[in-house]
C-alpha cells in the first residue's frame, strides 16, 4: 500500500522533471533505490533476530 503511493509520487516527479533534468532523476532512483535496499536489509534482520 504504502509502496504503490511511494511508486505513484515518484511517477509524477519523474513525469514533472523528466523534460528538464534527467540527470537528477537518476541521482534521484539511485540514492532511493539504497534507501529502499537497507530499509529492506534492515527489516531482513530483525526478522532473523527474532
Amino acid at each position: 500500500m504504502l509502496t504503490h503511493a511511494f511508486l505513484t509520487v515518484l511517477a509524477d516527479v519523474t513525469r514533472s522533471t523528466e523534460s528538464q533534468q534527467p540527470e537528477l532523476i537518476a541521482i534521484t532512483t539511485v540514492v532511493i533505490s539504497g534507501c529502499v535496499t537497507r530499509v529492506w536489509l534492515c527489516g531482513r534482520r530483525n526478522s532473523w533476530t527474532r
